[in-house]
């Protein structure tokens, strides 16, 4: 058994566990590790002390927090002589979960974005409709994530369609925002043969099974961040109309000229609540500086 918060919580109260060597995995004790741990001999008590340091960071990953005193003192308490009851794991990781079920909660639903996110970029690669490259593939998954954020920020709230009380139609509704997104950046891709709206973003064919009737945009972080400015809201993906507006002012030759006002403005990760919105905001007020300066 795989070492995780949910993992934990699948153990049996009336067994005892170690951490086998060999695959780092959770094993429900036998005769042979019981002997070990009884005479000394061998591993069995270093695979007791492994079993609960691999507790303690499995617990601490599924809030994504770095430390909990409490937890370190219980794990410390543990008699590592012998190899570690099912019901004083149970007893601390219920302990951990309660005193940090916001936090859980926000990486749970995050996760869910991750999973969500993969899956619509298998979809997007079987229908062409993003370029099978891998940096750009790693930029698209960016976008998704960030055009979810806003549903990431209720996540865990009272509503009837948060993670919390419905979790079909919380994922419904990321797979949803994702696909604003990808509409949005199809759209565009769209626009490089309209006289008049030709972005000149970096285009590519590679990698199609098929002719396409238009190229596919092959994003690096420069560009990934000029459609973060122009797509991403507080409330989401911008509608339509307005993403196309938006991004009209950032044409590829003015995105050049201005390019440090996008790759200057701090852009944290899709993890932290908000941050594709924020950024959006400061990197469009810094595009906007860099025109009065010219």
């Amino acid at each position: 058994m795989e070492i995780t918060a949910a993992s934990i919580s699948q153990l049996q109260a009336g067994r005892n566990y170690y951490l086998a060597t060999e695959t780092g995995t959770i094993r429900e004790d036998n005769i042979w590790q019981w002997f070990k741990c009884a005479t000394g001999i061998g591993d069995g008590r270093e695979r007791v002390r492994r079993l609960a340091v691999a507790v303690k960071d499995a617990l601490l990953a599924s809030a994504d927090i770095e430390k909990d005193d409490e937890l370190s003192r219980e794990i410390a308490s543990l008699d590592t002589t012998s190899s570690l009851s099912g019901a004083d794991l149970l007893r601390i990781a219920q302990r951990f979960k309660s005193a940090h079920a916001e936090d859980i909660a926000r990486c749970d639903a995050y996760h869910c974005a991750e999973k969500i996110a993969d899956e619509a970029i298998g979809d997007w690669t079987n229908k062409e409709r993003v370029l099978p490259e891998e940096k750009s593939l790693a930029n698209i998954k960016l976008l998704s994530l960030y055009s979810v954020q806003h549903l990431l920020a209720d996540a865990y709230s009272d509503s009837p369609d948060s993670y919390k009380n419905d979790p079909d139609r919380f994922a419904r509704s990321l797979r949803m925002a994702m696909e604003r997104a990808i509409n949005a950046v199809n759209s565009v891709e769209m626009m490089q043969d309209w006289h008049g709206y030709k972005l000149g973003y970096p285009v590519s064919g590679k990698g199609l099974k098929r002719k396409m009737p238009v190229e596919r945009f092959n994003l690096d972080e420069l560009h990934l961040r000029a459609i973060l400015a122009a797509m991403i809201t507080e409330k989401g993906p911008a509608p339509l109309a307005e993403f196309n507006l938006r991004i009209m002012f950032f044409r590829e030759e003015i995105l050049q000229e201005r390019k440090d006002a996008f790759l200057g403005t701090t852009l944290d990760p899709p993890k932290t609540p908000m941050s594709g919105c924020i950024f959006a905001s400061s990197a469009r007020e810094a595009f906007k500086a860099k025109e009065g300066a010219e």
